[in-house]
């Protein structure tokens, strides 16, 4: 398969590939390169929303799960756009209990999780 359009993060013994988007035209771009069909792909965004999380089951790659943040607004701080990001980290997370069939990680596995997502989002969202 050809060099992805968006990074994705290392995700060591998680059957999971997680990628980071800030551009709807590389997301467009990756989702051509999964050979996601026209009439299937995703918005970029959710309508209304300020970032979404896509799912995707395919069939050489396994579960990829792409976070998509929109650019900042004006109206919006520095501070509620990390937190948004964090929301879709969240999501992400989820996604990787459900890959590995963990129905209830401890809390610590959870928190550090999430806080491995979120590293690996804020250094490729910058």
């Amino acid at each position: 398969m050809s060099k992805p359009y968006i990074p994705y993060m290392h995700t060591g013994p998680w059957p999971i590939m997680i990628g980071f988007s800030n551009s709807e035209k590389q997301f467009k771009r990756e989702m051509k390169r999964l050979r996601v069909p026209k009439h299937d792909m995703p918005r970029f965004i959710s309508e209304g929303a300020g970032a979404t999380t896509h799912t995707l089951t395919h069939p050489k790659e396994g579960t990829v799960v792409i976070i998509c943040i929109g650019k900042r607004k004006k109206r919006h701080t520095k501070t509620q756009w990390i937190a948004l990001i964090a929301h879709e980290c969240v999501h992400a997370w989820q996604e990787v209990c459900v890959a590995s069939r963990d129905t209830r990680p401890s809390d610590e596995a959870a928190a550090y999780g999430v806080q491995w997502i979120m590293t690996a989002a804020m250094d490729a969202l910058r």
